[in-house]
């Protein structure tokens, strides 16, 4: 009997194994040479036994902690929809019920229940993947955004942070500590796809990415079994959440390892005009070129006022506005068509690209492509005269959009592992480089998928290492080979491993 709904999952499975010799006749079961369940006077296809009824679902919410919740397609109630809801329209699907879980014992019952009766489920943390890996349609979501509880050790330099988190909650709660996590460069991403998947952040160049950081981990596996995970314990389970942590557990409590940061640091914005692409470059290799790891900068390729594309550079120094300056001279000498720019506290500078802009309430699709430094102009210009050219080569109508983010760090933090210290593979000094694109009524999006795969990408790769994929921006669409490189061989093995029936997102 399942401990949750009062369901027999040997009963249940026993009527969905293949090349069983079953068949109903006149109302009657024959169960040719197999030994079954005495429950003959069922049907083998009845849906109690293949799915989950909304009593069986209430049923288990009674199971679960007092504050958490189990909200059902069924009722399609204001607080289901909201919950729904993701930052890509097209991630956006309708599943079976979203199980708000509050403590690792709820994740732990939700998978024994969804593997219990064979079904899907997935887990939600921020819910940015564009295509819709925290969704899943007619399964269960095992929502963990109640789960968002902060401590920090300032002696150990240390945090201990829920699998529910948001990266500005870890930023928010450390900067009261003069202490700081190496994340991304926005606020509202959740930090287990980020950090579990790499996680480029303008603290890389200095402390690596921030699945480095990551030096113990409480997870719950594909059996139901609540573990902690470091370098001595369930070793093997710490090597492959680190790159592979969808793909073998559910990460409930991470903690992380914290770095010392001033009270102010320094960045904004500066736009340019895409005319100016020969004298940006330049000014940006030569900046690159200084070796400071205290220095980062994004550069987003898109369209501008004058609906033109252009670039626009987010610079960031972990250091006083004047060591910055001197820095940046090669950049902030140029003209520019706006610039804002000032010291701020680290945890304010990761808010600055959180407005989604051209990307509020759209389908969104992103694409993963990287660069080997130094940039090159006619590279560069290349990219840009094709987001000219977007609306004519891709032919739709109404509100469309696309760019290419490309963060420049130093490769010194990166490089400090090696390529097969953890499942994360990647240890060079190529760029980062998401590209992606946004547009407002679904039937456009063979469209806007084709141009982004078939065009863009491969031409914001061609100055990159065509085998590599960054999980985060390739969206876990695969294959593996290229996701994982040369450990491609020991997280199959070790998925193999720990999560033997593939209940968790596949190896692609």
């Amino acid at each position: 009997m399942c401990q949750f709904c009062g369901v027999d999952p040997e009963f249940a499975s026993f009527f969905d194994k293949e090349g069983g010799n079953t068949s109903v006749v006149n109302g009657n079961t024959n169960l040719g040479d197999q030994t079954a369940p005495n429950y003959f006077r069922l049907k083998p296809d009845h849906p109690r036994y293949t799915k989950l009824t909304t009593p069986q679902l209430t049923t288990f919410a009674s199971k679960l902690s007092p504050s958490s919740n189990v909200l059902l397609a069924s009722h399609q109630g204001d607080g289901f929809q909201k919950a729904s809801q993701r930052w890509s329209k097209q991630a956006i699907k309708t599943p079976m019920a979203i199980v708000q879980v509050a403590s690792p014992e709820d994740v732990a019952k939700t998978i024994t229940l969804a593997t219990s009766h064979q079904v899907p489920f997935v887990v939600k943390c921020g819910g940015h993947s564009p295509s819709g890996a925290s969704s899943v349609e007619n399964g269960l979501v095992i929502d963990l955004g109640l789960m968002r509880q902060v401590s920090v050790k300032p002696e150990e330099q240390l945090v201990i942070a829920d699998g529910g988190c948001l990266y500005g909650d870890v930023c928010k709660t450390t900067s009261e500590y003069g202490l700081a996590c190496v994340g991304g460069t926005t606020s509202h991403v959740g930090i287990g796809g980020l950090s579990l998947a790499g996680g480029y952040g303008y603290l890389t160049g200095e402390y690596g990415l921030a699945v480095d950081n990551i030096v113990g981990a409480q997870v719950v596996t594909a059996d139901g079994e609540i573990l902690w995970v470091n370098e001595q314990k369930h070793s093997d389970l710490f090597w492959a959440i680190r790159g592979a942590g969808n793909r073998i557990a559910v990460v409930t409590k991470f903690i992380i390892k914290a770095h010392p940061m001033s009270s102010q640091v320094w960045g904004g914005m500066i736009q340019y005009s895409g005319t100016q692409v020969a004298s940006v470059i330049e000014a940006l290799n030569t900046w690159y070129q200084q070796k400071d790891v205290k220095a980062a900068a994004g550069v987003a390729l898109g369209k501008m006022s004058d609906g033109k594309a252009g670039l626009t550079l987010f610079p960031f120094y972990n250091g006083s506005q004047e060591n910055a300056e001197v820095s940046f001279a090669p950049l902030l000498r140029l003209p520019h068509l706006s610039q804002e720019l000032s010291t701020m506290p680290y945890w304010k500078i990761n808010t600055l690209g959180d407005q989604p802009g051209a990307f509020s309430g759209a389908y969104i699709e992103f694409d993963s492509a990287n660069i080997a430094p130094s940039l090159e102009t006619n590279h560069i210009k290349s990219m840009l005269d094709l987001l000219d050219d977007f609306a004519v080569n891709v032919d739709v109508d109404g509100d469309c959009n696309a760019g290419a983010y490309i963060l420049l760090v130093q490769p010194d933090g990166i490089m400090k592992q090696g390529h097969s210290d953890m499942a994360f593979p990647w240890r060079d000094d190529h760029f980062d480089v998401g590209v992606s694109t946004a547009w407002q009524k679904q039937e456009q999006a063979p469209k806007m998928k084709t141009w982004l795969h078939n065009q863009f990408q491969p031409l914001a790769n061609a100055q990159g290492d065509k085998e590599r994929l960054y999980c985060n921006h390739s969206d876990f669409n695969g294959p593996a080979t290229k996701e994982f490189g040369v450990n491609v061989g020991k997280v199959q093995e070790l998925k193999t491993k720990w999560d033997p029936k593939d209940v968790f997102r596949s190896l692609l």
